[in-house]
């Protein structure tokens, strides 16, 4: 299994299309999808923000079923609020193979490693489900939005930004990095981290310290080839987190007294007002570039996606 034919890869018994091997792409890239998300992104026939669900499940859960039967995907059951054994997708060892997905590949090679897999879909889903709401959206909206483009983009396993070498290295690790722009504007970057409230206060602290320590590393004009230091969108589950941040940023940054690292953009907003769950209910939403965020003061700032001054010039 796993060779290439004429006309795509094929397994013993499946040709796949373009559009099937790009399915693979995103589970390597996200870990997990679930049947939604995979319909959201993988039907070609949704024609506006109101997503054909309905039609998308009819045409692609065959499909899935069959990828499941051939080892190209595997299930998940992975719980969520309220929800407990929901169905979620990953890559399958088939699915490695067709990919050359060396770091799949060599993982499911480890004795125990669907043992461990499964453990981590556990842990992460409930955040992951988060995440992947959300950059799927940002990708519907990009393909149905006459003026917002998301031009490239990093998930959490390619998040990973050293401040420093050596045997205990300094790492940013955001939930994503994107690169968009919105109406005919210059393309703005940002990292995203989307918090679920399972994080304890120090842990938040040390994740808002690495950023000012990546700023003042400059190492980020190289690794990410921009001028200006990404803007930093947090997203929370309600107002009483965003406050949280908004107290833990304040701390961090009385222990910096560069003036421009102290100006790093923060953008705040809730899961309902970026309408994180909107995937999920079989909708494409316009929120997250709408002006509802706020900085770590309270202080509205617009969209991180709309076109402003470049921020370490304000």
């Amino acid at each position: 299994m796993g060779h290439n034919y004429q006309g795509g890869p094929r397994t013993d018994s499946i040709v796949l299309t373009t559009n099937n091997v790009e399915m693979l792409r995103m589970l390597s890239c996200l870990r997990v999808m679930t049947e939604k998300q995979i319909c959201a992104l993988f039907y070609s026939k949704h024609d506006s923000y109101d997503l054909d669900m309905l039609k998308a499940r009819r045409s692609l859960s065959p499909r899935i079923a069959e990828f499941v039967k051939a080892g190209l995907i595997e299930k998940a059951a992975i719980p969520s609020v309220n929800r407990i054994n929901r169905q979620g997708y990953l890559l399958g060892p088939e699915g490695a193979k067709i990919l050359k997905d060396i770091r799949e590949t060599e993982r499911m090679e480890h004795p125990r490693c669907r043992q461990r897999r499964y453990n981590d879909i556990l842990v992460h889903s409930r955040h992951d489900l988060a995440v992947n709401n959300f950059l799927t959206n940002l990708i519907m909206l990009s393909r149905l939005h006459p003026c917002f483009s998301l031009v490239e983009w990093l998930a959490d396993r390619d998040c990973r930004f050293y401040i420093s070498k050596g045997p205990e290295p300094k790492i940013l690790d955001p939930d994503l990095f994107l690169h968009a722009s919105q109406e005919s504007g210059e393309p703005r970057s940002l990292f995203v981290e989307v918090d679920c409230d399972t994080l304890s206060r120090p842990v938040l602290r040390r994740k808002v310290l690495r950023l000012f320590q990546y700023y003042v590393s400059r190492t980020y004009e190289e690794d990410l080839a921009v001028r200006y230091f990404p803007r930093m969108a947090i997203i929370a589950p309600d107002a009483a987190r965003v406050r949280t941040f908004q107290s833990v940023i304040r701390e961090v940054k009385r222990e910096f007294s560069n003036p421009y690292a102290r100006r790093i953009p923060f953008y705040l907003a809730t899961f309902d007002q970026v309408d994180v769950n909107c995937i999920d209910e079989g909708r494409v939403s316009t929120d997250p570039i709408e002006a509802i965020w706020v900085d770590w003061e309270g202080n509205p700032v617009g969209s991180p996606f709309c076109e402003q001054l470049p921020d370490s010039a304000a």
